[in-house]
């Protein structure tokens, strides 16, 4: 399933992602954001903390605006969240798949109503 759906991990990260996460956003180049691959979330052995900032972004925080991130539990469906973490995770960061990641978003969006 994770191979079938990448396509709609990159189209769901190009709309909802890359304008800040792309290589070719500005927040990269003024806010000093590390790429995605370099990313703990994204290179850990659980797809967990990754899962976690999407759905419940990352606040404000003065004076580090560039770390913000808006939540996206209200706008993406668990299934489009796995499909964003897969891509992420192999497109991205070319490391091995995680394992039950739609399962994981449904665990995780229940733990945190």
């Amino acid at each position: 399933q994770g191979q079938a759906r990448m396509p709609q991990g990159a189209a769901l990260f190009a709309g909802a992602c890359a304008g800040c996460h792309s290589t070719a956003a500005p927040m990269i180049a003024t806010g000093g954001r590390p790429s995605l691959a370099l990313s703990t979330a994204v290179a850990g052995d659980r797809p967990d903390n990754l899962i976690q900032i999407v759905l419940n972004g990352v606040p404000w925080k003065e004076p580090h605006p560039a770390t913000f991130m808006p939540p996206f539990a209200a706008t993406l469906t668990d299934e489009q969240i796995a499909d964003i973490a897969n891509y992420i995770r192999a497109d991205i960061a070319h490391r091995p798949a995680w394992k039950d990641v739609g399962q994981r978003v449904t665990a995780i969006r229940k733990e945190n109503p």
